[in-house]
């Protein structure tokens, strides 16, 4: 049997803000008002501060402003948002809108603010741009 004392620490250095949470994957986008990119996320954190279940995925990596959020919505599908870089525009991506569109994303669990989940795109935008992907994450702020 595990010590509960064990089990409370192993918690509380999981939910500790700025530890290392796992990380993966890679987004391109090709064309149309995204432009082309690569994400590959270094860093990601919750939408806890503004009362979203949500995964922000960026790079720190200077001069990167290529973004991805992933949103779950309460009463709906979750919805997947890509920043136009050099704007202070976001494009909303839907399942109607993908030909593959799995996006997960929830709390590790009910009080948590950590949320992790993963997601897998393809999407064909009305403009002719194209974003595809894969991701998963763990994140906490």
């Amino acid at each position: 049997m595990i010590d509960p004392r064990v089990s409370a620490l192993a918690v509380l250095l999981l939910a500790a803000p700025g530890c290392a949470t796992p990380l993966r994957g890679e987004l391109r986008s090709s064309g149309g008002e995204l432009g082309t990119w690569d994400l590959r996320p270094t860093r990601c954190t919750t939408g806890k501060a503004q009362g979203l279940v949500a995964a922000d995925l960026f790079s720190t990596e200077a001069g990167d402003d290529t973004e991805v959020v992933v949103v779950a919505l309460p009463s709906s599908s979750p919805v997947v948002l890509a920043r136009v870089p050099a704007r202070d525009r976001m494009i909303v991506l839907r399942p109607r809108d993908c030909s593959r569109f799995r996006v997960d994303v929830r709390p590790i669990h009910p009080r948590s603010d950590i949320v992790t989940g993963d997601l897998a795109l393809e999407c064909a935008l009305p403009d002719g741009g194209h974003l595809a992907g894969e991701a998963a994450f763990t994140c906490a702020d």
